[in-house]
């Protein structure tokens, strides 16, 4: 579903919700897709797929494979996949990606580090997006 470049619109199956009007404190686990359109106050774990409404809030950290920001994230993201922040969208946190776009009328405070996958596995969080120097990389 989130292997290939898709845009909000091709995103139809949506396998978890927080609806608008609804506030979520805790942290979410799941292997499916989640879409907000209200708050969600904690960190997202392992998700296949984020879609962040127009209207949506996430405070906390973002663990998943792809990601569609509409709304406002303050906190940090990794992110296997892709990274898209929309127009209206705002990040206020590091991104750890494979892929990022943004568009016009985007918000993003924060630090970038792209990152290569060709192997398939998904990635553990960067530890070093709180500000912390990364490990060294070692020589083969």
């Amino acid at each position: 579903m989130f292997g290939k470049k898709e845009s909000l619109s091709e995103m139809t199956k949506v396998e978890n919700l927080i609806a608008a009007d609804t506030k979520f404190i805790g942290a979410v686990l799941t292997k499916k897709s989640l879409r907000i359109d209200g708050d969600l106050e904690g960190e997202i774990k392992e998700a296949d797929g984020v879609i962040l409404g127009k209207g949506g809030f996430i405070k906390g950290n973002i663990n998943a494979r792809s990601v569609i920001i509409s709304g406002k994230v303050v906190g940090n993201i990794s992110c296997l996949g892709r990274i898209e922040i929309l127009k209206g969208g705002e990040l206020q946190g590091d991104i750890r990606a494979t892929e990022l776009v943004i568009n016009e009328g985007v918000v993003f405070n924060g630090k970038c580090e792209m990152t290569r996958n060709s192997s398939g596995l998904r990635q553990k969080p960067s530890a070093h997006l709180g500000g912390q120097a990364p490990p060294p990389e070692k020589e083969h």
